[in-house]
């Protein structure tokens, strides 16, 4: 489903397509990521991890950015993606943005 729903971007003018609770893992993910770099864009994600209740999995987010944005080096040190959040730094206009996309779960983050 994610991957169809990915599908209506292709050919947008975005400079960052986001997506969280992709529910993508393994080939499915590594598939929707060299889906998104054959349309020209720059593409990361993180893995949709199982589910407590054993009926499939939740999470998982993607972050494409184009090629003709400016996206900072991004340091060795520095971890850019973990369970359910992926970011990048972007140079635009001598300053450096954080974009981020997160899924937070439902214990997870702001309550209310």
């Amino acid at each position: 489903m994610a991957e169809s729903f990915l599908d209506q971007f292709r050919g947008a003018d975005y400079s960052i397509i986001g997506m969280a609770e992709t529910h993508l893992e393994g080939a499915q993910l590594a598939s929707a990521i060299t889906k998104q770099r054959s349309w020209g864009r720059r593409s990361f994600g993180a893995a949709a991890k199982p589910s407590q209740d054993s009926s499939g999995n939740h999470g998982g987010v993607l972050l494409a950015a184009s090629v003709e944005l400016a996206l900072a080096p991004a340091t060795q040190s520095a971890k850019w993606q973990g369970h359910d959040w992926v970011a990048r730094p972007v140079r635009a206009k001598g300053m450096v943005y954080i974009v981020a996309f997160i899924y937070m779960t439902c214990n997870i983050g702001m309550v209310g």
